[in-house]
């Protein structure tokens, strides 16, 4: 059966899906007694390949919230008698931001809500996920279950509270993001409508995904040094596997700079050494002297 998935054409993670959804179905049979022994729990399955990153430099993600900050399109009026804060969006910047600084899925952007962020502290406790379900936007955990911290960076923290100050209800559970009408986004629309154009805009490659902020998000951490533990954990991964599986070509590149400032260390340390060493060793003439 796993076979003839694979000979359907069926990417490498839809295979895996798939099978996993008959592996919960038939545990459920055994908890209920109508199996003893799991059939698939020996089954092979082909490992999915990483999916391509692209990383985003910080001056792209910048470009690209200049860009969606002011949008082109107007989703409720057109022309010079359109509202201020639908041609000046900088909710719409802040979203980017997040996303690349944050290292937040979109579904959890969207499902933040104000006793989600602590400003004091410069934290973003992260425990719900918006998500499509057949066309209706439902609020639920995140993709692991798991909830998080992520720390704020300090550049995001003015940004935050401008925002939350101007456009968000005064209430601890009041969204953080809500479309004109102050319910939940749909981020297929905003993903339509705003991102991709802004994208164009910025003059960036054609493909740039959301989630590609994230992306960056982790590329930034590891050009700083940070331990996969520490990604794993900011980024809410399930496993360090998927950490490393995901960047794990990324890391080459900041070990060569380990290497590089461990062996200039190691030449400034010698060369103090052999400076501060200034007492000449006895010769033949010293012998000679003290006889």
């Amino acid at each position: 059966w796993a076979k003839g998935l694979a000979a359907s054409g069926l990417t490498v993670r839809t295979q895996r899906y798939v099978v996993g959804t008959l592996q919960r179905i038939l545990r459920f049979a055994i908890e209920a007694g109508a199996l003893h022994a799991l059939p698939v729990d020996r089954l092979r399955l082909p490992t999915p390949k990483p999916a391509k990153v692209k990383p985003l430099t910080v001056k792209e993600v910048e470009d690209l919230a200049e860009a969606i900050e002011h949008p082109e399109h107007a989703p409720a009026g057109h022309g010079a008698g359109q509202p201020e804060y639908r041609r000046h969006r900088p909710d719409l910047a802040l979203w980017v931001r997040l996303g690349a600084y944050c290292g937040l899925r979109a579904g959890e952007v969207l499902a933040l809500r104000r006793e989600s962020i602590d400003l004091e502290r410069r934290v973003l406790v992260i425990d719900r996920s918006v998500s499509d379900v057949g066309g209706h936007l439902v609020m639920g955990p995140t993709k692991t279950g798991q909830a998080r911290a992520v720390l704020i960076p300090e550049s995001l923290v003015a940004d935050l509270r401008d925002h939350l100050a101007n456009r968000v209800k005064s209430t601890p559970d009041a969204l953080v993001f809500t479309s004109e009408v102050g319910g939940l986004v749909s981020h297929a629309n905003w993903y339509r409508h705003y991102f991709r154009p802004a994208v164009k805009r910025a003059g960036l490659p054609d493909g740039i995904r959301f989630h590609d902020l994230r992306h960056t998000y982790a590329s930034l951490l590891i050009a700083e040094g940070a331990h996969p533990r520490a990604i794993m954990e900011r980024l809410g991964h399930s496993s360090i596997q998927v950490t490393l599986g995901t960047y794990g070509h990324l890391f080459p590149t900041l070990d060569e700079a380990l290497t590089s400032r461990l062996a200039s260390r190691i030449a400034t340390a010698r060369q103090e050494r052999s400076g501060s060493d200034v007492t000449p060793r006895p010769g033949p003439a010293s012998k000679q002297h003290r006889s």
